[in-house]
């Protein structure tokens, strides 16, 4: 900068000086005469805003945007020097910052409001429209344009699905746009299906429980798209229980009557057997002992109702062999040799299996046909009684008796009854003489 004599300070300040400076300027007139004054001189750097436009606002949205001051020095305060912010937006001071809530509010009767930025017949989402009665607008500077709620969107309605009959009351959870209405849930399926009550779905029988949720508009908001899921209500499933028939059992046991507790449906549980009917027969829930080996078993129930049928049980029950005792065998004791071949008898079990005799003793002594023992001498014989197994019986214990021979007693010759008779009469005269003698 430079003073001329004229008194005019001129120039392009280079520099910035802050605060500012004092600075003493002295005038002389054409007689010599000086008059001085101070001055203060402030050069101020150049201060930029920016951005240097704004994004376009929308009716009834929130407005947030800031200017940032730059070239100065720091902080800076802000102020509107000319025109007028739209209605419902405020500048802070401090920071620069535009908030608010831009709005255009119609009165009734009115015939226009202007709305800038706005491209012709562009659909504004979230313009709010505060009149009972809209007239056309008309006016040359505004563009004409359509008004709709802001939209609202259902999110996370993804219920657990499948479930099994019998499963307890899910809640059903779901997030709704910005009205703050709530989400209602509501089902489309017949009551037999399922219900729903307030956010909870009970499950009432199989099959597919369709699920709807809905939320109204309210504000600014329109409602929201329905948005739907569905939930598989499967069978529930069934076991059966305390199928454990004692065993092992023997051969000619009584019939035993099976046990076991089945599912929710109520059907009966249905026994059976694997094996053959030489082995065990199965009647109702009565099983029966036919022979000896393992009678296999088996319990079954069918689905009914809302169960599935549940997994067959199996048990099985061994069948031993009965017990065999052979009685009865009692040779007799003494015999003579020469008699007659001696018969043996026994009972054994009921097996059909015939009792079978021998003797352990030389054969100098005895022998065994069949039934029959054969005498051949002196000694003791020694006889075996055996039954084998069969029939469902085991074998039966050897049963031995011992049968001694001995010599045959003496003759004695056959009398003669009247040779007799006379005898004794000559013995009963030769007494009566030798009394009379005496």
């Amino acid at each position: 900068l430079t003073l001329s004599t004229a008194g005019v300070l001129s120039g392009t300040p280079t520099t910035a000086n802050g605060a500012g400076v004092s600075v003493t300027i002295r005038a002389t007139d054409t007689y010599g005469c000086q008059g001085t004054q101070i001055v203060s001189l402030k050069v101020c750097p150049v201060i930029t805003l920016s951005p240097t436009s704004l994004a376009n606002g929308v009716v009834g949205l929130a407005f947030n945007q800031s200017v940032t001051a730059s070239g100065g020095v720091a902080p800076y305060t802000y102020n509107v020097s000319s025109g007028t912010l739209p209605a419902g937006v405020t500048l802070n001071t401090s920071t620069g910052a535009l908030t608010g809530t831009t709005s255009c509010n119609i009165a009734v009767g009115a015939n226009s409001c202007t709305i800038t930025g706005i491209a012709s017949n562009a659909v504004q989402t979230g313009l709010v429209l505060r009149a009972t009665a809209v007239p056309a607008l008309t006016a040359a500077d505004t563009a004409p344009f359509d008004v709709t709620a802001i939209p609202q969107t259902i999110t996370g309605f993804a219920p657990a699905s499948p479930v099994v009959f019998g499963a307890a009351p899910a809640t059903l959870t779901a997030t709704g746009g910005g009205s703050g209405n709530p989400v209602v849930f509501a089902t489309t399926s017949a009551p037999s299906i399922c219900t729903v009550a307030g956010n909870l779905v009970t499950f009432v029988g199989v099959g597919t429980c369709n699920l709807t949720a809905n939320q109204a508009g309210g504000g600014n908001y329109s409602a929201a798209p329905q948005v739907t899921a569905s939930i598989v209500i499967g069978l529930a499933p069934q076991t059966i229980t305390g199928f454990a028939p004692a065993s092992p059992v023997v051969f000619g046991a009584p019939p035993a009557t099976l046990t076991a507790t089945g599912g929710g449906s109520g059907n009966p549980v249905v026994f059976a057997t694997t094996s053959a009917p030489s082995i065990c027969t199965v009647a109702g829930s009565v099983v029966t002992f036919v022979g000896v080996g393992t009678c296999n078993l088996t319990a079954n129930q069918a689905a009914g109702g809302n169960f599935a049928a549940a997994p067959q049980v199996t048990a099985s029950i061994v069948i031993n062999p009965a017990a065999s005792v052979i009685t009865g065998f009692n040779p007799p004791p003494v015999v003579n040799l020469g008699t007659g071949p001696i018969t043996l008898t026994a009972t054994g079990a009921p097996s059909g299996v015939p009792v079978v005799f021998a003797t352990t003793s030389a054969s100098s002594i005895c022998t065994v046909s069949g039934n029959q023992v054969i005498l051949v001498g002196q000694g003791n014989c020694i006889l075996t009684a055996n039954q084998a197994a069969g029939g469902g019986f085991a074998a039966a214990p050897q049963v031995t008796a011992t049968m001694l021979i001995i010599a045959a007693a003496a003759q004695v010759p056959a009398l003669d009854l009247r040779a007799l008779a006379a005898l004794m009469a000559l013995l009963v005269a030769t007494g009566a003489w030798l009394r009379r003698k005496a």
